[in-house]
């Protein structure tokens, strides 16, 4: 556990809104249309058109400062619950390639002690939300790779656990994550 945590401690990364041009987008809505139950979370309604899906998810895009740097484009329903979908693109030869779709409750960008860009994902787990399973990725230089994935009990609320977990599972919301 102690890796993950120190590895977290070192994360930076930038955030803004919008992933490369329109075109970049539109082809990235299109790849997760394809995935039927990221549609019906998008789209709770029968018949979600693709037009109106690319509605319903909203484009965020991290640099993470590596050598070199990685721009990742997060794409997530912004329908929220304790899970949620995420489609995650790395940009590779000035183009996002898709990597994976991640079902969790949120995700983080970061690097590994010798400086390798890293995701991780956090799930939270069983029905009771008294887990929280942590997954993690490595770049490898073209996509993210599974490592791991560790679970760990949540004996209170998320607002209350020990800081090195909570900053594990909490997403970026401002420009730069340190």
């Amino acid at each position: 556990m102690r890796p993950i945590c120190a590895m977290f401690l070192c994360m930076i990364s930038f955030h803004s809104y919008g992933c490369g041009s329109d075109l970049d987008m539109d082809r990235m809505a299109h790849q997760l249309f394809t995935n039927k139950d990221f549609v019906r979370f998008s789209c709770p309604e029968h018949d979600c058109k693709e037009q109106v899906f690319r509605g319903r998810v909203e484009f965020k895009t991290y640099r993470i400062d590596s050598k070199p740097a990685l721009d990742v484009c997060i794409v997530e329903s912004k329908l929220k619950g304790v899970n949620y979908y995420s489609g995650v693109f790395a940009k590779y030869n000035n183009r996002y390639l898709f990597q994976f779709t991640s079902l969790a409750s949120g995700i983080t960008l970061g690097r590994d002690a010798n400086g390798v860009p890293t995701l991780s994902e956090a799930e939270r787990g069983d029905s009771s939300g008294r887990q929280v399973e942590l997954t993690l990725y490595r770049w490898n230089g073209r996509y993210f790779t599974y490592v791991k994935s560790e679970i760990f009990p949540i004996l209170s609320p998320v607002e209350n656990l020990p800081a090195t977990l909570n900053k594990s599972i909490k997403q970026c919301d401002s420009t730069e994550c340190q």
